[in-house]
């Protein structure tokens, strides 16, 4: 599995224009936070991105396969989320 990081400095016109193109893409799904408490995260993936401000984003290609979240950790095995649309902990 490829993960890539890409930073793009871009005005704020341009990004609207990216977020629409990504958002009509069936294959895309945005990772969004759904909540935190403490160190305690909520994740969820949505097709639709309705609002959008400077920030890191994650995209998950749907038609690759399962979601995988990576340990960080040689030693420990990545996990795979059953259903990233209803959501996950981490």
């Amino acid at each position: 599995m490829i993960m890539a990081e890409i930073i793009l400095y871009i005005t704020d016109s341009d990004a609207r224009k990216i977020v629409s193109w990504l958002n009509a893409e069936t294959s895309i799904a945005w990772i969004v936070k759904d909540s935190q408490r403490g160190r305690r995260y909520r994740w969820r993936a949505v097709n639709v991105l309705d609002e959008f401000s400077e920030g890191a984003y994650c995209l998950w290609k749907t038609d690759s396969g399962p979601l995988r979240i990576p340990s960080g950790a040689i030693e420990i095995e990545d996990k795979y989320v059953s259903d990233p649309f209803a959501g996950w902990s981490q």
